[in-house]
């Protein structure tokens, strides 16, 4: 083996060794070894999954879990009136616990609710 030096002469033996050492700052951008997609990790469910993810990276739910289900919303509205910033809302098969509503791009605060009628109080906007 031969070892040149910084002047050009040759380093020579029969027993040399050489140890390197390679410095790499840690930010969040290296890792020691690449995460695996989630297409390669997955388990045999019966029922649709959901893939998680938080600020664009990927989680994992807290049992392995991420099933869903959807339920057609069989909700209708057959009348509503609008009077001093309050929307009353009626119709039919509402769900009681709603907490938002929203008119457009302007939210409107739930005061109550039913399963024939939903009121809320809407912020007046200048304009």
């Amino acid at each position: 083996m031969t070892i040149l030096s910084a002047n050009s002469n040759p380093l020579v033996g029969s027993q040399l060794s050489l140890n390197s050492t390679t410095i790499r700052p840690y930010d969040h951008t290296v890792l020691l070894y690449e995460p695996l997609p989630f297409e390669f990790v997955f388990t045999n469910e019966t029922q649709p999954q959901v893939v998680v993810s938080v600020d664009g990276l990927p989680a994992v739910c807290a049992c392995n879990y991420c099933g869903y289900s959807y339920t057609v919303p069989a909700a209708s509205v057959t009348s509503f009136t609008l009077g001093s910033g309050i929307l009353t809302i009626s119709g039919s098969s509402f769900d009681p616990n709603i907490l938002s509503v929203s008119l457009g791009n302007h939210s409107c605060s739930v005061t109550s609710s039913s399963a024939s009628q939903i009121v809320c109080g809407l912020t007046p906007v200048a304009g």
